[in-house]
């Protein structure tokens, strides 16, 4: 199984809270996003650091310092590893990318081919390998 990588699924959990994952209006998105916290939980015990992290982000998903925060304990805790996680967070992915403002914001840093993950500009797609496309417009 291809690994997402931790600072993807870090802006995986980023972008869903920006599409609404914390709201009830998308209950699947809501539902992948919550049950990644539960499994997170579930892991760590209660009042957990990722999970403080998480909620952290939540209150304010553009904040660079919350989501290196985020990654530094799911890296500490290793987090990225299991395959519950992985699970869960390719399961939020996919309820993502049934809606619109989830599948735009995705197209900015998931490649979609096959299991490669980069990051997509305007006019640029990085992928993991460090190639790159360039789109002329």
């Amino acid at each position: 199984m291809d690994l997402i990588s931790v600072p993807d699924i870090v802006e995986t959990l980023r972008v869903a809270i920006g599409s609404g994952a914390t709201e009830v209006a998308n209950s699947a998105v809501k539902s992948a996003f919550d049950a990644i916290k539960q499994k997170i939980t579930d892991l760590l015990g209660p009042d957990n650091p990722p999970n403080k992290a998480l909620e952290s982000l939540e209150q304010n998903p553009e904040s660079n310092g919350y989501k290196m925060v985020l990654e530094e304990e799911l890296k500490k805790h290793e987090i990225s590893d299991k395959e519950d996680i992985q699970t869960l967070i390719k399961e939020l992915i996919a309820a993502m990318q049934q809606t619109q403002t989830g599948k735009e914001q995705l197209a900015k840093f998931l490649n979609h081919d096959e299991t490669n993950i980069g990051v997509q500009g305007d006019n640029i797609t990085v992928n993991v390998s460090g190639d790159y496309n360039v789109k002329k417009t």
